[in-house]
């Protein structure tokens, strides 16, 4: 997947790619092991998901209502 996302990156001049739950198709050491090789190879990807997964950095997730609002827990 980053290979695929380096190409496009390169040829398409996409500068941000953008998932939509990858937590249906990948584990969230998977999800880890991509988001780490996607930082070492200089890519922006944002991944969306519609549920929260145990074991996620919560310093890393931001929830968004569905006004689209951001929702700060200061509890993280």
């Amino acid at each position: 997947m980053v290979k695929m996302f380096r190409i496009l990156q390169k040829y398409a001049g996409i500068k941000l790619f953008i998932c939509s739950n990858l937590g249906v198709y990948f584990t969230l050491e998977e999800i880890s092991k991509l988001s780490a090789m996607a930082q070492t190879a200089d890519l922006k990807v944002l991944n969306i998901e519609s549920s929260f997964f145990a074991g996620v950095d919560k310093a890393k997730v931001t929830y968004i209502d569905k006004d689209l609002c951001e929702i700060v827990d200061n509890e993280n």
